[in-house]
């Protein structure tokens, strides 16, 4: 499937462009990206380095502004030239974005042959990308990992520019029309700074467990004792008190314990209705993603999740 251009506009001060297709399609309007040294002519900079966009292929001299729109959206950045993305740090790590996909990607290959239909690279997906490709988000359902009602998404979010920037969350997706409007509900989250001690592996394990736990664990059953996730409430970045008696209100009469997918729904359907427990969508995520490691630390599996 080719990929198709849906939309163009601003957000966080950046152009974006929105295009949908496959994932194979979709990959191949992500530039490559590095880092070097941080200099100008011979004088250079010891404490800092350079990310730097690669030329992009395939763009011809006569093609017309229509035609470079569809190709990678803004006219400005569709250049062959190299451009420079930001200056940072150079104990920064760069994780690139197709090594991102490579790795989701690549642990789900291995995860479940014996029941996947579908090439991965051919799943239908969308993806958001600003105006010269240094932050990403992209989302795909995964039609082979399923479990009633519920069957898997997967939501991508990468930054080259800055330092606190890869996210990737599995959601709980239900596609039946008496739920059509209901929110995802988060399930596994995983959150790392652009670091030189993020491990090459530390991707792959993650979709590894999490995905392991999706489909061979009893996590519809998973329950936490209501006094603790009081706790966690408390002391969770964003959830101010008066947000906080919002949700336990929600959550009914005090019982000895709460589902823990009953209490992250909860919070995505008020996030859905314009809550601002979280002020914006990369905020949401990450915390998302630190809450659901704090709560899975108190089930009777006792498993935990590097973040």
């Amino acid at each position: 499937m080719n990929s198709s251009f849906v939309s163009q506009g601003d957000s966080d001060g950046r152009h974006y462009t929105i295009w949908t297709g496959s994932i194979q399609s979709l990959r191949k309007k992500i530039p490559h990206f590095t880092q070097e040294v941080f200099k100008i002519e011979k004088g250079i900079n010891k404490y800092m380095d350079c990310i730097v966009r690669e030329p992009l292929p395939d763009l011809r001299e006569d093609m017309g502004i229509h035609e470079i729109r569809e190709e990678v959206g803004y006219p400005e950045a569709a250049t062959g030239d190299r451009i420079p993305i930001a200056a940072v740090r150079n104990s920064y790590g760069l994780v690139s974005h197709q090594k991102m996909l490579d790795d989701v990607l690549g642990e789900l290959e291995v995860l479940r042959p014996d029941v996947r239909n579908t090439d991965l690279q051919d799943l239908q997906a969308t993806m958001k990308l600003s105006i010269y490709g240094a932050r990403i988000y992209i989302e795909f359902l995964l039609p082979d990992y399923r479990k009633e009602p519920y069957t898997l998404k997967v939501t991508c979010r990468n930054s080259v520019d800055t330092k606190d920037a890869l996210t990737i969350n599995l959601f709980l997706h239900r596609a039946d029309s008496a739920d059509l409007f209901k929110p995802d509900i988060p399930f596994h989250g995983f959150h790392h700074v652009h670091t030189n001690e993020l491990r090459d592996d530390a991707i792959r394990n993650f979709m590894f467990n999490a995905v392991h736990r999706f489909l061979y664990t009893t996590w519809k059953t998973d329950e936490v004792n209501y006094d603790d996730l009081l706790i966690i409430i408390d002391k969770t970045r964003n959830i101010s008190p008066k947000q906080g008696a919002t949700i336990i209100g929600r959550l009914g009469p005090k019982k000895k314990t709460v589902n823990i997918y009953r209490f992250l729904e909860i919070l995505s359907e008020l996030t859905l209705t314009g809550s601002d427990i979280f002020r914006n969508q990369e905020r949401k995520l990450t915390m998302l993603a630190i809450l659901t490691g704090e709560l899975r630390k108190l089930t009777q599996e006792g498993e935990t999740q590097q973040y």
